[in-house]
């Protein structure tokens, strides 16, 4: 419920940030409205914001949206939670091992549940096989 409130509130009040991606993949320099790097398919409640995320594969699913219009963020609301959010047209989704994120001021991001802020640029590895882990057959 809350993170419904919260989604509310930022389709009124937030505006897409410039941002620097580069991944060993690809490059992107543009503004996004949210994004979110995953190595499990599960985030927030039940969320599967990057559905076909892999904990034990070695690598980040990355999922974006770069502007969204209002239309975009209430029809993709349902597909976050059925898993089926990477079909929505707006939606960008990437596989790396490492990420290069820069912003011109840093800016805050969620990880698991803390809120960070930081001064960029942030550099984001995955280290393969650093611990071990139970995790659900269906990611």
């Amino acid at each position: 419920m809350l993170y419904l409130i919260a989604l509310v509130w930022a389709v009124f009040k937030f505006r897409p940030k410039p941002a620097k991606l580069s991944a060993i993949e690809w490059q992107i320099e543009d503004v996004l409205f949210t994004m979110n790097i995953a190595n499990g398919c599960y985030s927030g409640g039940g969320m599967k914001q990057n559905p076909d995320a892999l904990p034990y594969d070695g690598l980040f699913d990355v999922m974006m949206a770069r502007t969204p219009s209002f239309k975009d963020i209430i029809t993709a609301l349902p597909l976050v939670f059925n898993g089926k959010i990477l079909q929505h047209p707006v939606i960008e989704s990437f596989r790396t091992s490492e990420l290069l994120l820069n912003t011109q001021n840093g800016n805050y991001f969620e990880a698991d549940g803390i809120v960070v802020h930081y001064a960029p640029p942030v550099n984001i590895r995955i280290l393969p096989g650093a611990i071990q882990m139970i995790v659900p057959l269906d990611c």
